[in-house]
């Protein structure tokens, strides 16, 4: 292996491997779990610059991924190598929300497909995160599937585009040996879009204008795109009585149900199996989601509670309480009921305003309460923005499902230019395009294609 690394680095190239959290990986061969430290040494012998690291097994043995990435980045910091550590926990556990101080990056999905209806879904579940992501830990919506020969050029566009701008790493799957790949390497060798991927701020763009603007659309994480998973995360957030996300019924029967939605709050049970895992040593996430779900195998126990006079809210599945927990990202989850974690793991429901408030009081808030993420809200077209290093902004134009020939136009303020007039740069087509003053438009946008202006304050 390190004859073969030192020939990608003759090539100008780096070398990446597989792993997994797990003592056999996906494909059945030995993974890392109870070795990292000495893989982690070897890597750094090799000349390693990248590890990929999965997340299969047996849930029972390997226990919650919280604990076993955060082992193997330990591992890599004590390697005496820089080693890009990359996660592939499939978004099960909402990474997102702790993997933050973990990894370089995240999968912020399950495996993306080569057809169109996979690549939105990625786009629309990450971007619900964005605000998770920064320098240093990237959210990472799967590989590219540019240049495999089944999007069409309008789709390839959109595709490497939002992965560029929403900064997740630009991972090239196809073949360099056969002609659609060889076709689309203009696209991905395209110097100023791979320069506003690679820009130092590091923050995603994320969605600022939908048209028409439609209620929220449920979508999952699932990469099958077929048959996507609903449940939404949950999360503690600044009080508001007038947010329909932090308002529950809790029943008489033991379910807690949100006003708004008719969701229930249930343990988000997937990667155990059918509620099959050790609780034990489990650090189960907590979703709102569909109530009585006939595909659930955990009898709907997973959704039942019991609310202590202590303020502790116990799950009828794991006989687990409601916690606040990941690193300060302030997820919810349930973990064993414990002494140590009670200030993690209290709650006073407040029956007239249906909240329930937690004892966490992050910095700047005065009382935070369970709460759920807001369902995506996209349209026919759509844009795009974030903030560059230098001042700039990038503005991607989209067209999702409008017919050909779309316009699209929002004021400058939208996407975050702060000056009446902006310069304004074509990235894909690497020209300028004037000034524009008081809004900007992208105009005469085929089916699933793009636009992506640098727009400079002037």
């Amino acid at each position: 292996m390190a004859a073969l690394a030192d020939y990608a680095h003759s090539l100008n190239l780096k070398f990446g491997l597989y792993s997994s959290n797990s003592p056999k990986t996906c494909a059945g061969r030995p993974g890392s779990f109870g070795y990292e430290y000495q893989d982690a040494r070897t890597y750094a012998k090799w000349g390693v610059s990248l590890l990929k690291y999965d997340n299969c097994g047996d849930q029972n043995t390997i226990g919650p991924p919280e604990r076993g990435y955060s082992v193997m980045r330990d591992a890599l910091n004590a390697s005496g190598r820089q080693i890009y550590f990359a996660a592939c926990e499939w978004a099960v556990d909402f990474p997102s929300t702790w993997m933050g101080p973990v990894a370089n990056s995240w999968r912020t999905t399950y495996d993306i497909q080569n057809m169109w209806e996979c690549v939105i879904p990625h786009v629309d579940w990450t971007n619900i995160f964005a605000k998770f992501s920064g320098p240093g830990h990237f959210p990472d919506m799967d590989i590219l599937e540019v240049g495999n020969g089944v999007l069409t050029p309008e789709e390839e566009r959109a595709h490497f585009s939002l992965w560029a701008v929403m900064k997740s790493p630009l991972l090239v799957s196809c073949d360099l040996s056969t002609a659609p790949c060889r076709a689309s390497l203009p696209l991905l060798l395209s110097k100023e879009v791979l320069a506003i991927s690679q820009d130092p701020l590091g923050v995603p763009a994320v969605r600022v204008f939908a048209s028409p603007d439609p209620p929220g659309i449920p979508f999952g994480k699932s990469g099958t795109c077929g048959k996507e998973e609903l449940p939404q995360n949950t999360v503690i957030a600044p009080c508001d009585a007038t947010d329909p996300l932090q308002t529950w019924d809790l029943l008489q029967n033991g379910t807690i149900v949100m006003k708004a939605t008719g969701e229930c709050l249930q343990l988000d049970s997937g990667q155990g199996g059918c509620c099959a895992q050790d609780w034990s040593v489990w650090t189960n996430n907590v979703a709102s989601s569909l109530c009585n779900d006939p595909a659930s195998c955990c009898n709907s126990h997973q959704e039942l509670w019991s609310y202590t006079p202590g303020g502790l809210l116990l799950n009828n599945a794991s006989q687990q309480c409601l916690t606040v927990h990941a690193g300060g990202m302030h997820n919810v989850g349930a973990s064993p009921c414990t002494l140590a974690l009670q200030g993690l793991q209290t709650w006073d429901f407040r029956a007239n305003t249906g909240q329930f408030v937690s004892s966490v009081v992050p910095p700047g808030s005065v009382d935070s309460c369970l709460a759920r993420t807001p369902e995506v809200r996209g349209g026919a077209t759509e844009v795009f923005a974030g903030p560059l290093q230098n001042g700039d902004v990038v503005a991607l134009f989209f067209n999702r499902n409008a017919p050909a020939g779309a316009n699209i136009t929002v004021t400058l303020s939208t996407t975050g230019i702060k000056t009446p007039s902006a310069r304004v740069r074509d990235v894909l087509n690497s020209r300028d395009l004037g000034v524009a003053s008081g809004t900007i438009s992208a105009t005469n946008l085929g089916v699933h294609d793009v636009a992506v202006f640098r727009l400079t304050p002037v």
